[in-house]
């Protein structure tokens, strides 16, 4: 009897992940651009209509070798600046 445990337990397993798929991939369910609601399209409108972040540009001062080179991020093990 235990033996029939230890067979049927991945086959169920396996069977209920072949029905959830089944179920998770029939189509019109949750195709990516669906808008359900208002409340969603609202949402996805003001996401888009927000402003991006400015580029923040270097100051060129602070470079003093004058090579161009960038200046070492603070923190960063591998630039060798504490």
């Amino acid at each position: 009897m235990g033996v029939l445990v230890w067979w049927l337990l991945p086959l169920l397993a396996t069977i209920v992940a072949i029905v959830w798929l089944w179920w998770k991939g029939r189509t019109g369910a949750g195709e990516p651009g669906q808008v359900r609601s208002t409340k969603e399209l609202e949402r996805m409108r003001k996401a888009i209509e927000k402003p991006l972040p400015q580029k923040v540009e270097r100051n060129s001062d602070s470079d003093a070798a004058g090579d161009g080179a960038p200046d070492p991020v603070a923190g960063d093990p591998r630039s060798g600046a504490a």
